[in-house]
């Protein structure tokens, strides 16, 4: 008597189905920056003598970050593989850059522009930014010879520097929190919302989630999680508030 068994196929990963998710990801991530920087690009102006210069390289690093990320995701769904491999070696060294001006500029900011502007205590939020990036990046080109993989980690990520933008649409329309975990929606509901977006179209069409891009992508709502209770924190806002300090006698 023979037993019928089914056999169950291997996910298979299309990355041509793969194309709808990035680009409506990729909108997701433009309009929130978009939106939020230009909601609060009249008062940076106003201030435009004030800013430390190093806020100029700043911009122009992070704008062309996201610039080269979009033409690489737009490589990968015109099926310019071989190009998108190419630039690939320069986004890694242009990687290193956007992780190497983060830090200073934040300091600089709260340095000159002081805590109306910047508060030290902030500076937990920026911390877990670029490393949260730094990981994930550096995670993804290991893993660059598994598309599906590579791909959801470039876009973890990206959801570490997402904050940003979307929190400034929330900065303009109301006020800033007073408890930690309505300030962890306030900064950080645009990088959920990206995460939520991927996991969901994962699930939805390959019934599984990447076990990388879990992990990932939790680790890096976690650390902004501990960045809204740092934020809170008075031994943080002290110790953070000597290094400001410290910066600025160096720099000036």
């Amino acid at each position: 008597m023979h037993v019928m068994t089914e056999v169950k196929r291997p996910v298979v990963w299309n990355p041509r189905e793969d194309r709808t998710i990035h680009a409506v990801w990729l909108g997701i991530f433009w309009v929130g920056i978009l939106a939020g920087f230009g909601l609060d690009m009249k008062p940076f102006v106003a201030q435009t003598n004030s800013w430390p210069k190093i806020v100029y390289v700043h911009a122009a690093v992070y704008v062309g970050w996201l610039l080269l990320v979009t033409v690489q995701v737009l490589l990968v769904m015109k099926d310019k593989v071989a190009l998108h491999r190419r630039l690939g070696k320069l986004a890694a060294v242009y990687a290193v850059l956007v992780v190497l001006v983060g830090l200073p500029t934040a300091l600089s900011v709260c340095a000159k522009m002081g805590p109306a502007i910047l508060p030290p205590q902030f500076l937990a939020v920026n911390l877990v930014d670029v490393g949260g990036f730094a990981v994930m990046f550096a995670w993804a080109i290991a893993m660059r010879r598994n598309p599906a993989v590579h791909k959801r980690l470039i876009f973890a990520a990206m959801v570490a520097i997402t904050d940003p933008g979307f929190s400034r649409i929330t900065g303009n329309l109301m006020a800033e929190p007073t408890a930690v975990w309505p300030s962890f929606w306030y900064n950080f509901y645009g990088n959920v919302l990206l995460v939520v977006v991927l996991l969901t179209w994962d699930l939805l069409r390959y019934r599984r989630v990447l076990w990388q891009f879990a992990v990932g992508a939790g680790a890096v709502l976690a650390s902004e999680v501990w960045a809204s209770y740092m934020y809170f924190d008075p031994s943080w806002k002290a110790s953070m508030t000597q290094l400001v300090a410290a910066w600025a006698r160096m720099t000036h």
